[in-house]
């Protein structure tokens, strides 16, 4: 029988010999790196160990938690060798420069203790290990390396002059001085491409000028935190920190710039809620970007805001975002023209002054409160100049606060958009149409509540009144269009029955262009049309939603006061009209002391006062608020719920009183006395108390309890009629659960 040899076994005795792949040595314990009974080809320390460092082909592995030091230069040349820091290893250079190629998992770290970098390779180096210098003199100029610790066990380290360091990732510094420059009159730059972390130590710019860039290189991220020690910038030079174009920096921390020193930012510097502070300049370029955390916005002058530099420069052309966690202003340092306007803050923004966005006014989240102001869009009638919205309903806020939005529009435009609103409801406007003749249009929303009576006829129905929401819409700049539509969107509008009741009116009764049938449910979506309008019909014309009968809209509330009084806080309001009004629950807010106002609410029904259903006529209201309240409140504030009798209802404005409270107890002397046969007693208690004021005899009885109960802080009169008593001098009492007083009187007959 032939045998077979398969050709394949037969081409294997004829190959050459191969490598078939590096060969691994690993750690034992914190020994020397230089050595190599050091190295084992198992991980348990046992196998064999490498004859040199120059043979090819080699990986050094250092283990978890093993520390390996040097006591000697070592050098690993060998071809396609390298030194591996497993996570949780770690090498100490000592006073030695090495020869080699390096990895580092995460966790890994090689420390460098020796004046001089030597000629270390980078292969792979995870982020989250770490490069560590702990002498006072480093040699490398540029580590591209995810992160640098400084650590200094003593002395400082100074950049020589017209020299630079540059670190591409993370830089730490945990001790030790670490100078950007060394002596006075030299220069020296720090460049940092990732995140700055002050964990202890110093950091500074020295005597000489300084300059520390956070670049667009490597990671071209990360925050600036000083979590203890000290970032000094600045003491008497020219020194700097810049923020590279195309750069973000976030500020975890508080900066100081001394005088003489300017944080310059031409990229993205997002403040939250730290603060750049001292005599030195704080300048935003053009084209860069701006976010403001602090409540304050941007301030010119004073230690309020998140810059709080003697100079302050805020470019025109920059970009502003506002993405504080409390509710914010814009400040009186933003200037009045501005690229970039971003709300991004859940709690809204109040403009201080009016305000020109060029380019770009984006409302990612939060409500912004005009507060009476001009927001105005672009600069000129064309496609570049016109400035662009970004909003998205559900997500953005609304334009609140009365005030006017401002937009140009140019002959190409489709359409111009108002996002106005309640603090929680959409009543935004838009116009659509393209115009002749580009310009500007402007609009003004007013949240006024209740209706108005107004008979009048659109599309042969009749409507019998008009709400007290209204949208002003001025044209200006050369503006003219005509067959132009209006949409107005008053969404979740109280009172309304059928969306079908409803269209658009003005003062006067039927507005201009052509009815439209409503569209939506008003639960939310409610959208009122008026189509075939020109730039004439709607320039400085007031427009309304009308309303028949069959939807009733809210109650218009005249007036709503608050008045203190010995008997309580006494409330008073009027209605002009009421349609469907089941009634008014009376609210109450304490308000401890000032930061509440703008902070959490805490409103309690107190009351409830039935409303007149159906009036036309004026209606008059009162409510006396005599419950007890805690003895440290001295502010009240107060509203009113107004209930429809479908359910649907709306909060009056706020009214605010002050409630004067006794700084203490005191029982005053009865008025008149002598008396026949009444007298009035009055007493003061600075806290709610448990009150009993008594009459009694010379013998000591009690002849008549006036007051026994809680009683509120405040002053307080009882009176006291004695026409069942006989002439002669009687004793009245006031008893507290700790404080009494007595008082003689006579009666006279």
């Amino acid at each position: 029988m032939k045998r077979f040899i398969p050709l394949f076994l037969v081409v294997l005795f004829f190959l050459p010999a191969v490598s078939w792949g590096q060969t691994n040595y690993y750690s034992a314990g914190n020994d020397d790196v230089t050595l190599t009974s050091s190295w084992w080809t198992n991980t348990n320390g046992t196998g064999t160990n490498p004859s040199n460092f120059t043979t090819a082909d080699r990986v050094f592995n250092v283990q978890n938690g093993h520390l390996m030091t040097a006591s000697a230069a070592w050098t690993v040349s060998g071809a396609n060798s390298k030194v591996v820091i497993k996570t949780g290893g770690k090498i100490s250079t000592g006073a030695f420069s090495h020869t080699l190629t390096l990895d580092m998992e995460s966790g890994a770290e090689y420390q460098v203790e020796h004046t001089a970098w030597g000629s270390v390779t980078a292969g792979t180096w995870d982020n989250n290990s770490t490069v560590s210098f702990t002498n006072n003199g480093i040699g490398l100029r540029t580590i591209n390396h995810p992160s640098v610790d400084i650590k200094f066990t003593s002395g400082q380290k100074s950049i020589s002059n017209g020299t630079s360091f540059t670190i591409l990732g993370n830089l730490t510094v945990t001790s030790g001085t670490f100078n950007v420059v060394g002596n006075s009159g030299s220069i020296g730059t720090l460049n940092i491409g990732g995140a700055l972390t002050i964990n202890g130590g110093t950091l500074s710019t020295g005597t000489g000028t300084g300059n520390l860039n956070f670049t667009n290189s490597g990671l071209a991220s990360g925050n600036i935190t000083v979590n203890s020690g000290t970032l000094t910038l600045g003491s008497g030079d020219a020194d700097a920190i810049t923020i590279s174009s195309s750069r973000t920096v976030g500020l975890n921390s508080n900066i100081t710039i001394n005088s003489g020193s300017t944080f310059l930012i031409n990229g993205t510097l997002n403040c939250s809620t730290g603060v750049i502070s001292g005599t030195g300049t704080f300048t935003l370029s053009s084209g860069a970007t701006l976010g403001i955390g602090s409540a304050d916005g941007i301030t010119s002058s004073g230690s309020t805001g998140n810059i709080q530099t003697t100079t302050r420069n805020f470019d025109t052309a920059a970009k502003y975002t506002y993405n504080g966690s409390s509710a914010q202003v814009t400040g009186n340092g933003l200037p009045a023209s501005v690229n970039t306007l971003t709300i991004n803050n859940s709690d809204g923004v109040t403009l201080t002054s009016g305000v020109n966005v060029t380019d770009y006014l984006t409302m990612t989240s939060g409500n912004i409160t005009l507060n009476d102001q001009s927001l105005i869009l672009g600069t000129a009638a064309s496609s570049a100049n016109k400035g662009s919205l970004t909003w998205s309903y559900g997500t953005s806020g609304y334009m609140v606060g009365g005030g006017s939005f401002t937009r140009w529009a140019d002959t190409n435009e489709g359409g111009i958009f108002f996002p106005f609103g309640t603090a929680t409801q959409r009543r935004s406007l838009q116009i659509y149409g393209t115009p002749t003749t580009g310009g500007t249009v402007s609009a003004t929303y007013s949240d006024a509540s209740g209706a108005t009576s107004l008979s009048f006829t659109d599309n042969s129905m009749s409507f019998d009144k008009r709400s007290n929401l209204s949208w002003i819409i001025g044209i200006a700049n050369g503006f003219v269009a005509s067959g132009l539509t209006m949409t107005i969107s008053p969404y979740s509008m109280p009172g309304v029955t059928n969306v079908s009741d409803l269209t658009l009116c003005i003062s006067s009764g039927t507005a201009p262009g052509t009815y439209a049938v409503p569209f939506g449910s008003n639960d939310p979506v409610l959208d009122l049309d008026r189509t075939n309008l020109n730039s004439g019909d709607i320039g400085g014309v007031t427009f309304y939603v009308g309303a028949k009968t069959t939807s009733p809209l809210p109650v218009q509330l005249a007036s709503f006061t608050a008045t203190n009084t010995e008997s309580g806080v006494q409330l008073n309001w009027q209605t002009a009209t009421e349609v469907n009004n089941y009634g008014f629950e009376v609210e109450r807010q304490p308000i401890p002391n000032p930061s509440q106002r703008e902070g959490n609410s805490s409103w309690t029904k107190i009351g409830f006062v039935n409303g007149h259903g159906n009036s036309n006529s004026p209606k008059s209201y009162s409510f006396i608020d005599n419950l007890l309240l805690a003895h440290d409140l001295n502010r009240l504030q107060y509203r009113l719920k107004q209930i429809d009798f479908d359910g649907k209802f709306e909060y009056s404005n706020i009214v605010e009183v002050n409630v004067e409270v006794p700084a203490a107890f005191v029982l005053h002397q009865n008025s008149p006395n002598p008396f026949n046969p009444t007298t009035e007693i009055k007493f003061a208690l600075p806290k709610n108390s448990n009150v009993e004021l008594s009459i009694y005899n010379l013998l000591g009885e009690i002849v008549q309890r006036l007051a026994n109960g809680m009683m509120n802080a405040g002053e307080h009169k009882v009176m006291f009629d004695a026409s069942n008593l006989s002439s002669g001098v009687y004793i009245y009492k006031l008893t507290t659960d700790n404080y009494f007083s007595t008082r003689k009187m006579v009666l006279l007959k």
